[in-house]
């Protein structure tokens, strides 16, 4: 079965930069690959480099996370430990700008050969 990502796009809140990153790397990716269905997980953060002529992100860091199985599922999970709490989100992160964004393959993996 074909893995499904989720991509999540935040940003820390003002000069909280290396307490949201402490907090997201030490704790945070480590909560999300404990629910059912969550396999892999890794961060980005925004290169300088951009290709010319596009708008930058709003968005400095990325997460992405593989899902198996049904990603409906996983997602719903994800979703009500958020708001019980159990999963809590820091004050370090600007909660207005997380962008979570779901995605199902629809071509197998290519690589370089």
């Amino acid at each position: 079965m074909p893995k499904h990502v989720l991509a999540v796009f935040s940003n820390p809140t003002e000069d909280n930069e290396a307490e949201f990153n402490e907090w997201y790397t030490g704790q945070h990716l480590d909560e999300v690959l404990q629910i059912p269905g969550f396999v892999a997980a890794q961060r980005f953060k925004l290169n300088d480099n951009q290709l010319s002529g596009f708008v930058p992100s709003a968005h400095r860091y990325m997460a992405l996370y593989e899902i198996e199985g049904d990603p409906d599922e996983a997602l719903e999970e994800l979703h009500k430990r958020v708001e019980s709490g159990t999963i809590a989100l820091p004050k370090s992160i600007d909660a207005a700008s997380i962008g979570p964004w779901s995605f199902t393959p629809i071509t197998e993996r290519m690589t370089e050969e």
